[in-house]
């Protein structure tokens, strides 16, 4: 698996993977031949969004933080499950009767 680093310019951020060897101080901007930007699925909108809000809930609210964070693993798996079953790789089970 390639290294994977976040890199953000002026206040906004992507994940790159290096598809190339890389040397201190390269970067996507300086040396973008040697990175591939890593998309995030429109299907983890969601999730991320979620996760966000129980980030930014502060101290003083821990029981919604952690009610949030439930939440979250379970939109999480949902969202696993059904990306999962549309691409194919969740095989219908045959049921046969006599």
């Amino acid at each position: 698996m390639p290294s994977q680093a976040y890199f953000e310019v002026d206040g906004q951020g992507d994940w790159y993977a290096a598809i190339a060897t890389t040397n201190p101080g390269e970067s996507p901007l300086n040396t973008p031949e040697k990175w591939a930007k890593l998309p995030i699925l429109d299907i983890f909108e969601e999730y991320l969004v979620e996760q966000a809000v129980a980030y930014l809930l502060g101290p003083d609210a821990l029981d919604k933080k952690r009610a949030q964070s439930r939440d979250t693993v379970s939109t999480l798996d949902d969202l696993a499950w059904r990306h999962a079953t549309h691409r194919g790789d969740f095989v219908q089970p045959e049921v046969r009767t006599r």
